[in-house]
């Protein structure tokens, strides 16, 4: 039996553990609001060609930040492809960037079976200000950024509601 002493610390370790897990699941910052900026990368992966809003143009884009280290971000990859699989044929398209290296993320694609969009060596994060990973915007039809959050069941709603609202 712990001592009175004991269980305070116990309580306050899983105190500050459930804020810990809190805020790691609530967007970093405002949402990024108002038009979206320019795809870039140094490498994009699963794709014939460049991307680029332009490209994309009259799609909805789910776009997400992540890392190869980050385990929430390789915990949502199955959650990606599902957007991907489901989505694909009605104008959604996923699309993934990491500031990584190209030649770090090439064998982690291949490794955990990712079939959407995949940009390495791209500066995204940080011209939209996004302070934590993983992270999701929602770019509308028309280039606008309509959504930001974790990438839960939310991400799923606000997906459908961009698809719905076109």
């Amino acid at each position: 039996m712990p001592t009175r002493l004991e269980f305070r610390w116990l309580l306050i370790f899983f105190v500050i553990l459930a804020g810990l897990f809190w805020f790691s699941r609530r967007p970093m910052g405002p949402i990024p609001t108002g038009a979206a900026k320019q795809l870039t990368a140094e490498k994009w992966f699963n794709t014939d060609s460049e991307v680029s809003l332009a490209k994309l143009a009259g799609k909805v884009i789910v776009l997400e930040f992540w890392a190869t280290w980050c385990g929430p971000c390789i915990q949502n990859i199955p959650h990606l492809n599902a957007i991907h699989d489901h989505w694909k044929d009605r104008g959604v398209v996923v699309v993934a960037v990491t500031d990584e290296p190209p030649d770090r993320v090439a064998e982690f694609i291949h490794e955990k079976e990712i079939r959407y969009i995949v940009g390495a060596g791209s500066r995204l994060i940080y011209q939209y200000g996004v302070s934590g990973i993983p992270y999701s915007l929602i770019i509308n039809r028309d280039g606008k950024v309509v959504w930001g959050g974790y990438p839960d069941e939310s991400l799923d709603d606000a997906i459908a509601k961009a698809v719905g609202s076109q």
